[in-house]
């Protein structure tokens, strides 16, 4: 049965899938250490080579990662501290499609008619872009807008 710490974990991509490759003592012997929780896993790795003077490659194989895991974890506490280690949301981050041009193109079409259809805003980019941008990430690029306003 799945704990609810656990789902939580889980729910915030948090959750360590590799937990039983820890073999650290504190996580096998400590109930507070939890090894499927994935940014006390790291903390602790990077704790142990910075301030226990671990190797790195040793500090990653006990607490189940890669050393490459190590140096990213390690870059992202430099700049952001524990914030840092929380898993980043993956793809891309902005709109690629979307450059300056088009995004005003597009707010200047629905200034002059609201009513226009995403369907209508499709075609007319592919028109004059020569891009084709479907309708639904048309939507969502202006109710992403009318978010930030």
């Amino acid at each position: 049965m799945k704990s609810k710490k656990e789902s939580i974990l889980k729910s915030n991509s948090t959750f360590n899938y590799q937990a039983k490759k820890v073999k650290d003592p504190l996580f096998l012997e400590n109930e507070f250490f939890d090894p499927c929780d994935l940014l006390q896993v790291k903390y602790e790795m990077l704790r142990k080579v910075e301030q226990e003077k671990w190797p790195v490659s040793k500090a990653a194989k006990i607490f189940g990662l890669s050393r490459p895991s190590y140096y990213s974890a390690f870059s992202c506490y430099q700049s952001d501290g524990l914030a840092g280690l929380a898993p980043q949301k993956r793809g891309p981050k902005t709109p690629h499609k979307f450059s300056s041009h088009i995004t005003n193109f597009i707010c200047k079409i629905v200034e002059k008619d609201p009513q226009v259809t995403y369907k209508d805003l499709s075609t007319h980019i592919q028109k004059k872009f020569g891009i084709s941008v479907h309708p639904r990430s048309i939507n969502r690029f202006i109710n992403h807008t009318k978010k930030k306003l």
